[in-house]
């Protein structure tokens, strides 16, 4: 697990502001999008590893999710929210293109984001925000086995790299908060 990243309480969502965003209320979606914003946010920045890059992630997710919000059809919402931080990341990173410069600090952070964006997502689902290999899986639309195996592929070569002593987190970026309204 990656060290000063507890995973991450899923948020209580009410059935009944899931189900009046789902016919098209969008102040019962911003409420559903206010209990999930860290958890989006966090994973947005911990791939991207840039606080404005994760901000625009996660705000590209949200908009995604209120305009398809209607296409929810059962499951965890949260879940579903994460497949669009996902794609919102993914796009990203297609879009800055596979050397994504990493941090300066010799950190695990920064060794973090020189991982392959399919490692890198996948460790940062099950050990940042704290789902299990199932739900990764469902969130990445891959199968248990592959996300296993992305999963130990990163930790073994985190653990072949490891960042000096005293460097596990970049201290300055591991507390950012996602403060814009999300749902837009």
């Amino acid at each position: 697990m990656l060290p000063d990243s507890p995973p991450q309480q899923v948020p209580q969502i009410a059935a009944a502001d899931l189900n009046a965003a789902r016919r098209g209320d969008l102040r019962a979606f911003n409420r559903l999008a206010a209990t999930h914003q860290q958890i989006i946010y966090t994973l947005s920045y911990r791939v991207l590893g840039d606080e404005h890059e994760a901000v625009q992630a996660a705000q590209a997710a949200m908009v995604k999710a209120a305009r398809n919000i209607a296409h929810f059809r059962r499951g965890l919402f949260h879940l579903w929210l994460l497949r669009w931080a996902v794609w919102a990341c993914q796009e990203h990173l297609r879009n800055v293109g596979p050397a994504r410069a990493a941090p300066s600090q010799a950190s695990l952070e920064s060794s973090l984001y020189r991982l392959p964006a399919d490692l890198r997502l996948a460790i940062v689902l099950v050990d940042v925000t704290g789902l299990d290999y199932e739900q990764a899986a469902a969130v990445l639309g891959t199968s248990r086995g592959q996300v296993g195996r992305c999963v130990a592929d990163a930790r073994r070569r985190l653990m072949a790299n490891p960042p000096p002593a005293g460097r596990l987190l970049d201290e300055e970026r591991k507390d950012h908060q996602y403060d814009d309204e999300a749902g837009g």
